[in-house]
């Protein structure tokens, strides 16, 4: 065992947890990042079960070397919590440990956790160690039955389900990398988009920067060639999670909970759609109520906030008014709304005020802003009334026409060229009215 793993076995033995102490009294632990990220981590984890009031970004700001990798740990711990404080078990949950062999996986890491799962990268023995992803509850879920019964392209499909003779049940995933729109936002506009309000417990995958997108990011700031990739790339994501979208419908099922961290993008760069642990399955009984704060329609934060209505009275526009969040986030940089005011709104029964589009950016046409400003309306009878409305109009933003006019406008290298070439053009015509007049004059 490692020492950074015998300390947190200390540590969990109800030592004092103090990464700082630590990394004071052996400095070459410092050199070693992964090790450092993995006792902060632990000491938050153990605090917070403690019952401290932490605010995350003040404790992740104390280990600067390591403050994005552990941001984005403890993002994904906060995705799986159920919005309320760890609750003490009345009996202790046996859970898988790094390094173990738990139920035919072998534990590689550990992704995040809740009050309820934990979501480990492992290795599945019984298939040659194929890598994968599972997610341990201490309680049984819906999620497996409405993953079983899809297959999508752009929907996350499940392995397998089991039960452990500790009790707990196991939720096997297939490994399809560890980047989501969520880096994909951090990577781009330099901002850690993923601190949003959760209010229930549904599990995810890991996120970690990718080092192609931060190229691109230094070449969208060089010459525009990024800025405008990137708006084409949101776009067809758009289209691939729309459809994606009216595939779940025509089953039945609401998503519920769509926001940039439950969306894997994998080595082909496609959106990859998880976490079904609040979906609305209307062929089932089960259904629970909760979701994303930034990223709910107003009828389901009036469901959620002030328990007036019924969730499975929520309809397809409800995931509608989601895409519209997270495209405008993928435009912008930004949510459309203010947290704190969303409640505050919610509970009074007033509309949310709107932050407005970033007019610096030419890229964004007139034509892309009525897509996303149609997804977000208010109401929802103004909205698009299905997935596959949304995806036909953002098709309609992806001619070749348009993305030309995308790249003239925001591509300086592609602006000369076609500067450039029209001048060459113009000039060998000229030159060649200018012989043909020569010749008919002196043949």
């Amino acid at each position: 065992m490692s020492f950074s793993l015998e300390l947190i076995a200390r540590w969990r033995s109800h030592e004092k947890p103090d990464t700082s102490e630590v990394l004071s009294a052996y400095p070459g632990l410092a050199r070693c990042k992964r090790a450092v990220v993995d006792l902060a981590y632990e000491e938050y984890c153990l605090r917070i079960e403690a019952g401290e009031d932490l605010d995350w970004v003040d404790f992740c700001q104390r280990f600067p070397e390591v403050e994005d990798s552990l941001q984005r740990r403890i993002a994904v711990h906060l995705a799986l919590g159920d919005g309320t404080e760890f609750q003490t078990e009345e009996e202790e949950t046996v859970w898988p440990r790094v390094g173990k062999v738990f139920a035919g996986y072998e534990i590689v890491g550990e992704i995040g956790r809740g009050s309820f799962a934990r979501v480990y990268q492992a290795k599945e023995m019984a298939l040659g160690g194929r890598p994968v992803v599972i997610k341990v509850c201490r309680q049984a879920s819906n999620e497996a039955q409405t993953l079983g019964k899809l297959t999508h392209p752009n929907i996350i499909p499940v392995h397998s389900v089991q039960e452990s003779d500790s009790g707990v049940m196991i939720l096997c995933m297939p490994f399809l990398g560890m980047f989501t729109l969520a880096d994909l936002l951090e990577t781009t506009y330099g901002v850690h988009v993923s601190r949003v309000s959760r209010l229930t417990a549904p599990g995810g995958i890991p996120a970690v920067t990718d080092q192609s997108s931060r190229r691109l990011q230094g070449r969208s700031q060089a010459d525009g060639y990024g800025q405008v990739a990137h708006v084409n790339y949101a776009l067809e994501t758009g289209i691939q999670l729309c459809e994606a979208l009216q595939y779940l419908h025509d089953q039945g099922i609401l998503h519920l909970d769509l926001k940039p961290s439950n969306i894997l993008v994998d080595q082909e760069r496609r959106p990859i759609v998880l976490d079904f642990n609040l979906s609305l399955d209307r062929s089932g009984i089960e259904c629970r109520t909760g979701g994303t704060l930034s990223y709910m329609s107003p009828e389901q934060r009036q469901v959620v906030f002030t328990r007036n209505g019924n969730v499975r009275l929520l309809d397809v526009r409800t995931d509608v008014f989601s895409i519209g969040v997270i495209l405008f986030e993928l435009f912008n940089g930004r949510l459309p709304f203010d947290n704190d005011q969303m409640k505050q709104s919610t509970l009074a029964g007033d509309p949310s005020v709107r932050y407005p589009w970033n007019d610096k950016n030419p890229l964004l046409s007139n034509g892309i802003k009525r897509v996303v400003d149609q997804c977000l309306e208010e109401d929802p009878d103004r909205r698009f009334s299905s997935a596959a409305e949304v995806a036909v109009a953002l098709r309609s933003q992806q001619t070749w026409f348009r993305r030309s006019c995308r790249r003239f406008r925001g591509d300086r290298g592609f602006k000369r060229m076609v500067v450039y070439s029209s001048a060459l053009v113009g000039t060998a015509m000229a030159y060649l009215i200018y012989a043909v007049e020569l010749y008919r004059i002196f043949p």
